[in-house]
């Protein structure tokens, strides 16, 4: 929900000052998940925040309504007046209210209040919340020095209890879990406040702004963090009205470089069109100016794009996910906090995006449905990759690939190498045969016993494949990269 400047101006400077064991202030942002897995991202930062006599009051940023609503002051192309207003509450509740004492007024959705003194002594107990049915108890445990992303800081921590009426303990997934406020940090571990008490999920503190720790923003820095060795495959596609193509692309990173200002990685580059047999291969450099930003607390906020930042699960390995889907067809209006559409001169285009953290943009999509010449498609999306010992999704190849025509095993070691590999199997060798990318024969020699030392050291950088034939005559190949100067 957007508001004018006036409102932002006459906040009281108080409300900006250092946490020192405050929940959080006027310019806080915060992002929790889900505790103790994460799952989805629960954003802090205040739309508006004002003073009124000695409290201070707190709004968090406002999600989207489904329901259309009809607007007095703004006209829409397509649909007149109607609009979407920016004006749901987001987790935290409808606003906040706290006063000097460490009392804190939430408020749920349903317009239950949880009253919450954070000034209470060791074993004092509070009820923060009573219906008809439980209630839920504070109890101030200690006062320690904890780890808060990867700071230590002093804390006080809470724990709460949920009960029915009589006192019976109600085996919630709230109940003995801890709030946790830092001295520096503010507010670390929490719950989720608007669809309680429906809704009962932890959340825990993973990024926070000033102090800076954590994911408080996804920049070229930790969305391209490739390490010497990984592997991403991505399909292309596109059509009119430019020439259509669909190709494979594949990236090997032979070497990484860390400037104050850039990312820049040697890589092995092949790539191929499906229609056709030919595999271009080469060395390239790609560069990224660290500092680019991508996004930032908080990640869900809607500005004309559909936001989601989720901890998604490739094929075993979890990563920080992104998702950016614009359709580039509304436009805000202040009067009445709303979202509604605007004219394109026809269709808009459609953009979907994912960044995954430490993989890069993992997926591009971008169309424009209309007769041609101007209605395209086009879209670039990783369909493979091997990182950290993760491997997930299907390569796509031509020409020489890796294949095993029998169940020996095979262990090359080290992969990538410099000046020499070790190969090692439980099965009699015969001989080994390496290959360059072209297929060009390099080194051939007769071998036998497990184990065998190949130098390397006159093959240049790159990609190569050693055939390996064993006593029994069934053959095996393998995937070989070298790279020089390894740290």
């Amino acid at each position: 929900m957007k508001r004018t400047l006036t409102i932002l101006l006459i906040l009281i400077s108080g409300l900006s000052m250092a946490q020192n064991y405050k929940l959080f202030n006027a310019n806080s942002k915060k992002l929790f998940s889900d505790y103790p897995s994460p799952v989805n991202s629960y954003s802090i930062s205040f739309d508006t925040a004002y003073q009124t006599g000695l409290d201070s009051v707190y709004f968090n940023y406002f999600k989207v309504c489904d329901t259309i609503f009809p607007s007095d002051s703004c006209v829409f192309w397509g649909s007149g007046m109607y609009c979407h207003q920016q004006n749901v509450p987001s987790w935290i509740g409808k606003k906040i209210i706290a006063d000097n004492n460490s009392n804190y007024q939430f408020f749920n959705l349903a317009g239950d209040t949880l009253k919450f003194g954070f000034n209470l002594n060791t074993s004092d107990t509070l009820v923060f919340y009573q219906d008809l049915t439980q209630k839920f108890k504070l109890v101030y445990e200690s006062s320690n020095s904890l780890t808060v992303l990867n700071n230590i800081d002093s804390a006080r921590v809470y724990k709460i209890i949920h009960t029915d009426l009589s006192g019976n303990t109600i085996s919630s997934a709230l109940n003995q879990q801890n709030i946790i406020i830092a001295k520096n940090w503010g507010l670390t571990q929490f719950f989720q406040v608007d669809s309680f008490p429906q809704v009962l999920k932890p959340l825990s503190l993973i990024g926070n702004v000033s102090p800076n720790g954590g994911l408080f923003e996804i920049t070229n820095n930790n969305l391209y963090d490739y390490q010497i060795g990984d592997e991403f495959q991505y399909h292309e596609y596109g059509g009119p009205p430019w020439a259509s193509y669909n190709r494979y692309r594949k990236h090997i990173i032979l070497n990484k470089t860390i400037t104050a200002d850039s990312l820049k990685y040697n890589v092995a580059e092949e790539y191929f069109e499906v229609d056709s047999l030919i595999l271009h291969l080469d060395t390239i450099s790609l560069n990224f100016n660290r500092s680019t930003l991508i996004g930032n607390i908080p990640f869900e906020l809607f500005d004309g794009s559909t936001k989601t930042l989720k901890f998604i699960d490739y094929c075993g390995g979890k990563y920080w996910t992104y998702s950016i889907n614009s359709n580039n067809d509304v436009i805000f209006c202040p009067y009445d906090s709303c979202w509604g559409g605007y004219d394109t001169q026809g269709p808009p285009v459609i953009e979907n995006t994912q960044f995954v953290l430490g993989l890069g943009t993992y997926n591009y999509d971008a169309h424009k449905v209309s007769p041609p010449p101007v209605g395209f498609w086009m879209g670039n999306s990783m369909n493979y990759f091997s990182k950290n010992g993760n491997t997930c999704g299907s390569l796509m190849r031509v020409g020489i690939d890796e294949y095993s025509a029998t169940n020996h095993k095979i262990f090359v070691n080290p992969n990538p190498a410099s000046s020499f590999i070790n190969i090692t199997s439980p099965f009699e060798f015969k001989n080994i045969t390496i290959f360059n990318m072209e297929g060009r024969k390099l080194i051939s020699k007769q071998i036998s016993g497990l184990n065998e030392t190949i130098e390397t050291k006159n093959l240049s950088e790159g990609i190569y494949f050693a055939v390996i034939q064993f006593a029994d005559n069934t053959i095996a190949t393998k995937k070989i990269v070298i790279i020089r100067n390894q740290n």
